[in-house]
C-alpha cells in the first residue's frame, strides 16, 4: 500500500511503469497484454492476491470453450460471444467473481498501450484510498465497466 500511496501523491505516469511495473514489484499490478490467455489472467491475479482460493480452467462447449472461474467455492462460467475469448469479458467476469472481497481497477496511466495495468485490491483498501485521496484515486484508477472496454 505504501507504493500505491506514493503513486497517488506523485501522480506521474512514469511511476506506474518504472516503480509499480518493476520486476521486484510484480505482486502489485496485474499487467494484461491484449493477447493474454484467459486462464493466465486469473492465475496472475491469484499470484497478486494470494487468496489460495482463486483458479480458472476451460470448459469445452459446442463452439469452443467457456472459462470457468472458481473463487471460494463459487463457480462462475464465462461465455464468450461467438465463442471467441476476449480480455474485457474475462476481466469483468473475474472482477464480479471476486466481489465483494476484492475489486480490480484499471490504471489510467497505462492507456494507449496494448498492455493494460490493473490494480486488484481488497474492497476496504479501495475505501481507505478513496477516503484519503478521492480526486487522485478517481483520476488514476477507473472501475472496470462494460461501457469502457480496455481492449475492444
Amino acid at each position: 500500500m505504501a507504493l500505491i500511496r506514493r503513486y497517488l501523491d506523485d501522480g506521474d505516469r512514469h511511476f506506474l511503469h518504472d516503480v509499480l511495473g518493476a520486476s521486484d514489484a510484480d505482486d502489485i499490478i496485474l499487467w494484461v497484454d491484449w493477447r493474454e490467455d484467459e486462464v493466465d489472467i486469473v492465475t496472475m491475479c491469484e499470484g497478486i492476491l494470494r487468496t489460495g482460493a482463486l483458479s480458472a480452467c476451460y470448459r469445452p462447449n459446442d463452439i469452443s470453450a467457456d472459462l470457468e472461474i472458481a473463487y471460494r467455492g463459487k463457480m462462475s462460467i464465462v461465455r464468450y460471444p461467438d465463442g471467441v475469448a476476449d480480455r474485457d469479458t474475462t476481466l469483468l467476469a473475474l472482477n464480479a467473481a471476486l466481489a465483494p472481497d476484492f475489486e480490480i481497477r484499471y490504471c489510467v496511466d497505462s492507456d494507449g498501450s496494448d498492455t493494460a495495468a490493473l490494480l486488484p485490491l481488497r474492497g476496504e483498501q479501495w475505501a481507505i484510498l478513496e477516503a484519503d485521496a478521492p480526486e487522485q484515486v478517481g483520476r488514476l484508477f477507473r472501475p472496470l465497466s462494460i461501457e469502457s472496454p480496455l481492449f475492444t
